[in-house]
Order: structure tokens, then C-alpha cells, then sequence
């Protein structure tokens, strides 16, 4: 792996890591957790962060086969680690139907 592709690939991290920590901050979810509760609250932020920034690198992988530019693989891979998979999917079909009709 040659200096430049690291560099390319720790901005996906960097990008997957901002997406989770707003990730965590915008669901709902964590509304359940006791406030008083820190061990339970720090893990799941901590869960929320490293699944994120795996669906962020994922995600920027899978769509290196479709030749996109590089603003745009991170950004999909950032949206996938906000808004989760299921959303991104639909977002992705709609692009690519309009980059298709060019």
C-alpha cells in the first residue's frame, strides 16, 4: 500500500469516526440509557463510533468498483455511518439511476 492510497484511506476513518460520534448524538435510542449510567453510555458510544467507521470503510470500498470520485465515495461512506445502511441503499439506487441516464 503505497503513501498516498494510506493518506485516501485514513480520511474515510477520519470521516466514519465524525459520522458515528453524530451518529450517537442524534439517535433516539440513547434517550433509554439511565444519564447516571456512564459504563453503559460510554459503551455504546464507543459502539456506535466502530460501527460507523466500519460502514463508512466498507461502504468506500464497495464503491471503488463503480468509479466514482473520491469526494463521493466518502461522502456515501459518511452517510452510511450516520443514517445507517437500509437509508443509503435507496440513496445510492437514485444516483445511480441518474448517473446512468447521462
Amino acid at each position: 500500500m503505497d503513501l498516498e492510497s494510506l493518506i485516501s484511506f485514513s480520511f474515510v476513518l477520519i470521516f466514519g469516526f465524525c459520522s458515528g460520534i453524530a451518529s450517537f448524538f442524534y439517535e433516539d435510542s440513547n434517550k433509554e440509557i439511565d444519564s447516571n449510567d456512564t459504563k453503559k453510555l460510554v459503551y455504546v458510544a464507543v459502539k456506535t463510533v466502530f460501527i460507523s467507521t466500519f460502514l463508512c470503510a466498507c461502504v468506500y470500498m464497495i464503491l471503488g468498483y463503480f468509479s466514482l470520485d473520491f469526494q463521493v465515495r466518502i461522502g456515501f461512506g459518511a452517510l452510511a455511518g450516520f443514517l445507517g445502511v437500509e437509508t443509503l441503499i435507496g440513496i445510492l439506487e437514485r444516483v445511480l439511476r441518474l448517473k446512468g441516464q447521462k
